[in-house]
């Protein structure tokens, strides 16, 4: 599953879609998320909704500029979360943490690309001056 934040919190009804969809989130193999992150981040009361989903069913790596968000993470992680923080330089690095193929990465990087994009294209453009 891929999720790309843009630079602002999402908002409820947003999250509330999310975490339905990642409780329908059945593979064959292990939950894998990558999340790509302009800033964006779950507040305090998102983050307990997707606890509840039992965290320990997903490897998750976060692309992420911010080092604040990054050190976050990595104490999420000390509680036992599969999950890490990558700068948007080391997003291949994410692959092998993931424990996707070639192939597999290929698409997830192609996907997180074209939503991205779409994030970008739809975000309010500043106004000339």
């Amino acid at each position: 599953m891929v999720l790309v934040h843009s630079a602002v919190t999402p908002d409820r009804q947003e999250w509330a879609g999310y975490v339905e969809r990642l409780a329908s989130y059945q593979p064959e193999g292990p939950r894998t998320l990558l999340v790509v992150t302009a800033g964006g981040a779950p507040n305090a009361a998102q983050r307990r909704a997707l606890f509840k989903l039992g965290y320990e069913a997903f490897v998750v790596a976060v692309i992420t500029g911010s080092m604040f968000h990054r050190g976050i993470i990595t104490a999420i992680s000390w509680g036992g979360a599969k999950i890490r923080g990558y700068r948007p330089s080391e997003m291949d690095v994410a692959r092998t943490f993931l424990a996707l193929e070639p192939a597999q990465w290929s698409s997830v990087r192609r996907l997180a690309d074209e939503l991205g994009e779409k994030l970008r294209m739809a975000a309010p453009q500043p106004m000339p001056q």
